[in-house]
């Protein structure tokens, strides 16, 4: 009498049960490697943010270093400030144009006109002046900061407490909780989201006191 080979003990019972098994190890491998893709995508965003953060946080203690020189060695860095109502001067990298004079080594310059040349040097640096590609070096600055604004508040004349602001525009929304506090850049809509919101605005703010602000 011949047995027949599909009882349950059998290896057709036991092929079955094996595929099963087979795809669901890939299904957790899969999973598994979906979650250390998204990890790794976070760690890049999160390296970016901070390099960005990094870059804006030297480019404004790079303006107040100028500024404090300017002071102490010169008078008229009103230059630096709009003496508007709100005492605001916003750095539209953008759109650069060179001062009148350039304060090289080979020239000498007033304040007005040294100030003038740290807000174009401070605008070239923004864009990204300092890492270049291509033979277009207008087209082509690499080194700066995605849609940089810049912002400097300060008393408008005497000795006093100066604020410098740098804001770009980040790659994910965020919440914006100080809108009214921080203002440089919310304006220019180069930061808003669908809603209209600066939801993309990064910002970095110092504020020190600057001795000698005298005309």
């Amino acid at each position: 009498m011949i047995r027949s080979d599909t009882t349950p003990h059998g290896r057709k019972g036991q092929t079955g049960i094996g595929l099963i098994e087979v795809l669901i190890a890939l299904l957790v491998i899969s999973i598994g490697l979906l979650g250390v893709m998204g990890l790794q995508v976070n760690a890049k965003r999160t390296n970016y943010e901070a390099l960005e953060r990094t870059v804006a946080l030297q480019l404004v203690e790079d303006m107040l270093v100028r500024m404090r020189t300017n002071a102490y060695t010169t008078a008229g860095v009103d230059t630096y400030l709009n003496l508007g109502n709100n005492k605001v001067v916003e750095v539209d990298a953008s759109n650069i144009t060179a001062p009148t004079k350039l304060c090289d080594s080979g020239n000498s310059c007033s304040a007005d006109e040294l100030a003038a040349f740290d807000l174009y040097e401070w605008q070239l640096a923004m864009a990204g002046e300092s890492v270049q590609v291509g033979a277009d070096a207008d087209d082509d600055r690499v080194g700066g900061l995605v849609a940089p604004t810049g912002c400097i508040s300060g008393p408008g004349d005497g000795s006093g407490f100066v604020t410098v602001t740098l804001a770009w525009r980040g790659k994910i929304p965020v919440n914006q909780p100080n809108l009214a506090d921080i203002t440089c850049g919310v304006a220019s809509g180069i930061y808003d989201d669908a809603a209209g919101d600066a939801a993309f605005r990064r910002h970095v703010t110092v504020r020190t006191y600057i001795v000698g602000l005298e005309p």
